[in-house]
């Protein structure tokens, strides 16, 4: 009976310490699962930075050619007003 009672006490410390690995590993993963739960966080944030820099950037780039596009605009207006002019003069309607 002794025997046995002293084999079932090694038995328990032995689980017992097997218990508190696990528990050890656990948190561990706790621990790593948070982590990448904040990375995740930031890793969206991230993206909706990224895109409003992208927004940003194509506004930017954009703006000369839009400049580019009224002063033609304006010059081809320019033209066409002239001929009208020049037109109506050697018509005699002006």
């Amino acid at each position: 009976m002794e025997v046995k009672l002293q084999e079932i006490d090694d038995r328990s410390k032995s689980n017992s310490r097997r218990i508190e690995a696990l528990e050890e590993h656990i948190e561990r993963q706790d621990e790593l699962i948070k982590s990448v739960a904040v990375m995740a966080e930031k890793q969206n944030e991230m993206d909706k930075s990224l895109g409003e820099i992208k927004s940003d950037i194509k506004q930017i780039k954009d703006k000369p050619a839009k400049r580019w596009d009224s002063i033609v605009e304006k010059a081809l207006l320019c033209v066409v007003t002239g001929l009208i002019g020049y037109i109506f003069v050697k018509l005699g309607l002006a």
